[in-house]
């Protein structure tokens, strides 16, 4: 799917007949069942753009430091009040 600044919104198929390098590849049958047309408003569209922005700056999770802490918890080297837990999940905006 393509979008420009107009709000415009072309499917799938006229990208593809209109990009020489889809032609290459034939078509699977997952690859038929695939195509869909979605239309997509200017306010979607912003706020797609604005939370992609968000999630690019986002930094990367350590998944070795989020398993130590995991074990550390389970093994209760790491000890934390439950109510003040639900407490600040409950304010998170």
């Amino acid at each position: 799917m393509k979008i420009d600044a107009n709000n415009s919104v072309y499917s799938v198929q006229e990208l593809q007949n209109s990009t020489p390098a889809f032609e290459s590849k034939p078509a699977t049958s997952s690859a038929v069942s695939a195509k869909r047309e979605v239309e997509v408003n200017m306010h979607d569209q912003n706020v797609i753009a604005e939370n992609s922005a968000k999630l690019n700056s986002m930094p990367e999770v350590d998944l070795a430091r989020v398993a130590e802490l995991k074990q550390r918890i389970a093994s209760g080297d790491i000890q934390f009040d439950m109510g003040e837990l639900a407490k600040v999940l409950v304010n998170v905006n």
